[in-house]
């Protein structure tokens, strides 16, 4: 007959609990994530051997494989930096029989027989330690760079069924690379089982079908973490770290780093950027700005960079290669998708949070059909002026780097304007090369504008700066007369040309502009 303190002594060994490990806490939020619940308390007894199970499932599938190069090996690679030398991954399963490597991952998965207990509390949450356990169950055990609570003479950490099976299932809540892997965790438990939930999702397609994580940059983990809090809605009451770590048997010099983001930041960038993943149409596009004539010839010399150096250090000295040259580009600004924003469709047609959405509407924008969409627009007073902002900006460009050695007119020297009806732009080969150098073609320009002058709405702008190519502005303004008479092309200073456009738009003389034409 056993005893009620038996009986409760084995039913504790079902029980998932949080304890002040880190780690432990991630597995923990992910064995719950497995099982399907939302709180650790809400695994039942029948729910924690299915989890058991499937884990050491997922354990036997990738220790039946090869090697870790094999297809579908994923889970088998990311295992090594977790439980090196275990019955998985231990190189001794290539000499094994298929049963043998089985019955052994299993047997490492099971709970061991309450006869072997070494009647010590568990060092995290203090129930009945069913054994000692090291490096090959608890990531860092052994590190000499983190504290651990393993007793002399022993060979591990005194830890009860349930803590054991939280580290089993922690990699399932981390971001998985093969080699460094990396955990969001935060003392705010609602936080944590949030974003644990997320990444268990994330890896459970990696793991069953056997594809590898893309590593990124440099700062990948970072990036994902910096999502993770993203896209979490509620309010974060702790700050949240960023763990990197590796628990692989050759020796690393930074088996844990810790980054932390304090708790009044993580608030901050999870309501700035809460609420779901949006993408904004872009309304003023650039192409890229190329040199017209190719240039041959470079002019080298040395710098230095010290830029976030210590006092007293060595700068870095690299080569710079110098010249001059045209460089010309296509732009587009959508004006009627200014101040314009979907809010329906597919994938990330959405340029709206909902709550923004709500705040939008609230101060008055209105519900339009646009290009086939659902969508807010605000007021046209607030499009005009923001295109008209737009505009004088352009003719008002200023800064760069180094200023004081790169002191100069940072703004367009010409720059050829046209509303459009369709999203052709019939401009881009008014400047082109003529006995190797820049040249303004006037009867390209004249052309263009006979052949689409159905497809223009008003007059082309032409700001151009004086001095700019020479005296090829002047040679323009007896070439292109007769449509500048006409009013077919207006020509002068960007900064006055544009302005004064600035002005018709903001007075109301261009609306037809911010609505798409009629079929």
């Amino acid at each position: 007959m056993t005893s009620p303190a038996a009986v409760d002594a084995i039913e504790d060994q079902e029980r998932i609990v949080l304890t002040a490990h880190p780690l432990q806490r991630v597995g923990a939020y992910a064995f719950t994530a497995i099982a399907g619940c939302s709180e650790p308390g809400q695994v039942t007894a029948k729910l924690f051997d299915d989890v058991v199970r499937r884990m050491a499932d997922d354990a036997v599938r990738a220790a039946l494989l090869p090697s870790t190069t094999a297809e579908g090996a994923f889970w088998l690679k990311a295992s090594g930096s977790f439980f090196p030398n275990s019955k998985m991954n231990h190189p001794s399963r290539a000499r094994r029989s298929r049963q043998e490597n089985i019955d052994l991952v299993l047997a490492w998965r099971t709970i061991p027989n309450q006869n072997c207990w070494p009647g010590r509390g568990c060092v995290l949450c203090g129930r009945d330690a069913v054994g000692y356990f090291a490096k090959v169950d608890v990531p860092l055990a052994e590190s000499e760079q983190t504290r651990n609570s393993t007793p002399r003479g022993h060979a591990g950490l005194a830890l009860c069924w349930p803590c054991v099976c939280c580290f089993h299932a922690l990699p399932y809540g981390c971001r998985l690379t093969g080699g460094q892997s990396s955990a969001v965790h935060s003392w705010d438990d609602r936080f944590l089982g949030k974003v644990t939930t997320r990444q268990v999702q994330t890896n459970h397609r990696h793991i069953t079908l056997g594809n590898p994580v893309d590593k990124g940059g440099g700062y990948a983990a970072e990036v994902e973490a910096l999502e993770r809090l993203c896209g979490y809605e509620d309010d974060v009451y702790e700050g949240i770290e960023l763990l990197v770590f590796t628990n692989y048997n050759v020796p690393s010099p930074s088996p844990l780093q810790i980054y932390a983001l304090e708790q009044p930041l993580a608030e901050w960038l999870g309501r700035v950027k809460g609420g779901g993943t949006c993408q904004r149409d872009t309304v003023f596009a650039t192409g890229t700005l190329v040199a017209v004539v190719p240039q041959q010839r470079m002019t080298k010399d040395f710098g230095t960079m010290s830029r976030g150096f210590n006092a007293g250090e060595n700068p870095v000295i690299h080569e710079h290669e110098l010249y001059s040259a045209e460089l010309a580009g296509d732009v587009l600004l959508d004006l009627p998708r200014i101040g314009t924003f979907e809010t329906d469709g597919s994938g990330l047609r959405i340029a709206l949070t909902a709550d923004a959405a709500k705040e939008a509407a609230s101060a008055g924008a209105k519900q339009i059909s646009f290009r086939g969409f659902s969508a807010l627009r605000l007021s046209l007073v607030e499009r005009r002026r923001r295109a008209a902002v737009l505009l004088r900006t352009l003719t008002a460009v200023q800064g760069g780097a180094k200023r004081s050695l790169h002191y100069g007119d940072c703004t367009p020297a010409l720059m050829l304007l046209g509303a459009v009806r369709g999203g052709v732009n019939p401009f881009t080969r008014i400047l082109a090369v003529r006995d190797g150098r820049t040249s303004f073609a006037s009867r390209i320009l004249r052309e263009e504008i006979s052949v689409w002058r159905g497809e223009l709405d008003g007059p082309v702008y032409l700001g151009w700066s004086p001095g700019f190519l020479g005296t090829q502005r002047e040679t323009a303004l007896e070439e292109l007369a007769e449509e500048i008479a006409a009013r077919a092309i207006l020509l002068d200073h960007p900064r006055v040309l544009f302005g004064r456009l600035a002005d018709e738009i903001e007075n109301g003389a261009h609306d037809g502009w911010f609505e798409d034409p009629k079929a």
